[in-house]
């Protein structure tokens, strides 16, 4: 947890790395719940995403990550 806090580890926003270009935005900002909840629970940075789905990455998730911080 030190090193959570720390950031020294990291947490990612997102639930699971998703097919972007699939899911509704309803999906992809719900998908960030079990670590925005995490996050205020324990007080720990709700700061970082990992995004490896290049292909079909929407950029409507680009503006529901920014939103969410």
């Amino acid at each position: 947890m030190d090193a959570i806090k720390g950031e020294f580890l990291f947490i990612p926003a997102q639930y699971s790395n998703e097919l972007t270009g699939f899911p509704t935005a309803e999906t992809l900002i719900r998908s960030l719940y079990p670590s925005a909840n995490y996050a205020r629970e324990h007080g720990t940075p709700f700061n970082y995403a990992n995004i490896t789905d290049v292909p079909s990455y929407s950029w409507s998730y680009a503006s529901i990550l920014a939103s969410a911080a």
